[in-house]
């Protein structure tokens, strides 16, 4: 469908996700997450699922108008429109009808996708929970209790469309002196930056109770347990490393920011130190405790603030450069930022989906997204933590070597053998450019 993007009623500047319109020369990849259910789906079920929920969050199904190389949410007429394929659509294009979410459906599995500079993992994530809520409510005829998902049980406010990034925040500067700030981290030699349009899956499952039992025991949580884990993987393939080992870890600075409602990119990131001279003298339950710590130091509202502000400041830079969109994007290329390090690996462990007694119905859930490096995805599901290595170059050494970590701390647990998969397309917002 075409769409004149001239009358579409323009709403704010994207400032939280403007990074991901200059990121790179090419538009940014989709990123999708697949929930496998135990029956087929039904996608008339699914169509009126979307539209419930795009009734309860109107917000979700807009678009972008692109003015002097700024972008601004604007409302979308157009459907969003269920279709029945498994090809992963190019998001924010003519095949969405230029929304930024988009579901497909095929056999038992439902695929949601994004742009990136849309919302970020918490966002989609409550666009997925309300989604399956108003699935499992038509198809089984019950208005299920909602348990925190956004629902027609609560009316929309504007807390859910605030604007993180528009305007600095205040903090106390003595609070980033307390924040250590890690050096040079040992950079995974296997990693090539090469592997074309495909890339490589691993899967463990571990028992959510007992591991979240475990991590607590240490005084320490679930996330620095598991990154720590797999700090000691890296270590069974690499024992002579001579730099630290570092995780970065995403997360949503919703709470320091205050704006826990917001849908929009409010996403930052902790450096986590896994091992140095200081830290190897300590066991391993020691070292939990420790690495928690410096992971609270880091979520402090007063630190998330000035970290904000940095990227706030980025944001208003790139806004003050002369020109349309092309005029910024080669300004933007032309400076490369001399700290791009993302350390040794990422991991996120994503907190998606609510607890629903309907939940049984799903037996799998997969973040689909272009691998950068080691990338690990965990996130709880009936009762087990999944957890996924995902990478390009050839690193199922590593999966290999978390079943040894995996049997040492008392987990059965052991990685599949790796899965090749075709990586997700190109977004296609940049069709709003020729179109506007």
């Amino acid at each position: 469908m075409n769409l004149d993007f001239s009358n579409l009623k323009r709403k704010e500047i994207n400032y939280s996700g403007i990074m991901s319109f200059f990121r790179s020369q090419e538009p940014m990849k989709v990123i999708a997450c697949d929930i496998k259910l135990r029956d087929n789906v039904d996608s008339n079920v699914l169509q009126q699922a979307v539209d419930r929920t795009l009734e309860r969050m109107p917000y979700m199904g807009d678009t972008f108008v692109e003015e002097n190389g700024l972008f601004y949410y604007a409302e979308n007429p157009l459907p969003m429109v269920v279709r029945e394929t498994d090809v992963y659509p190019h998001v924010g294009g003519s095949e969405t009808n230029y929304h930024m979410l988009d579901v497909i459906c095929h056999d038992n599995v439902i695929s949601i996708s994004m742009f990136h500079s849309f919302c970020d993992g918490v966002g989609f994530g409550k666009f997925i929970e309300t989604v399956l809520y108003y699935y499992f409510c038509v198809k089984d005829g019950v208005d299920y209790e909602p348990n925190g998902t956004v629902t027609h049980h609560t009316v929309m406010t504007e807390a859910e469309t605030f604007e993180p990034y528009g305007a600095t925040y205040s903090y106390d500067p003595a609070a980033l002196s307390e924040v250590p700030r890690p050096g040079e981290s040992f950079v995974l030699p296997e990693i090539t930056g090469t592997g074309g349009d495909f890339y490589k899956s691993m899967k463990a499952v571990i028992p959510e109770k007992n591991f979240v039992d475990y991590a607590k025991s240490l005084g320490s949580s679930p996330s620095v347990v598991l990154a720590m884990m797999i700090g000691e993987a890296i270590e069974i393939v690499h024992p002579d490393h001579e730099k630290p080992i570092v995780g970065f870890l995403p997360a949503s600075t919703r709470l320091g920011l205050g704006c826990p409602e917001t849908f929009k990119n409010t996403i930052g990131y902790m450096a986590l130190t896994l091992n140095s001279p200081e830290l190897d003298k300590l066991s391993f339950g020691e070292r939990a405790a420790n690495i928690r710590k410096i992971q609270k130091l880091q979520m402090q509202p007063d630190v998330v603030r000035a970290q904000t502000n940095y990227t706030i400041d980025a944001c208003h830079k790139i806004e003050k450069i002369p020109g349309g969109y092309w005029d910024k994007l080669k300004a933007m290329m032309g400076f490369r930022a001399s700290n791009t390090s993302m350390g040794s690996f990422m991991f996120d462990y994503v907190n998606i989906l609510n607890s629903h007694t309907y939940y049984e119905n799903i037996v799998d859930l997969e973040v689909v997204a272009e691998p950068v490096g080691l990338s690990v995805t965990a996130y709880g599901l009936d009762g087990m933590i999944h957890l996924y290595f995902l990478f390009k170059d050839d690193m199922s050494c590593y999966g290999r070597a978390m079943n040894e970590v995996f049997k040492k701390h008392g987990f059965d647990s052991k990685f599949s053998e790796p899965v090749e998969r075709q990586s997700p397309p190109s977004t296609g917002w940049r069709e709003i450019l020729n179109d506007n």
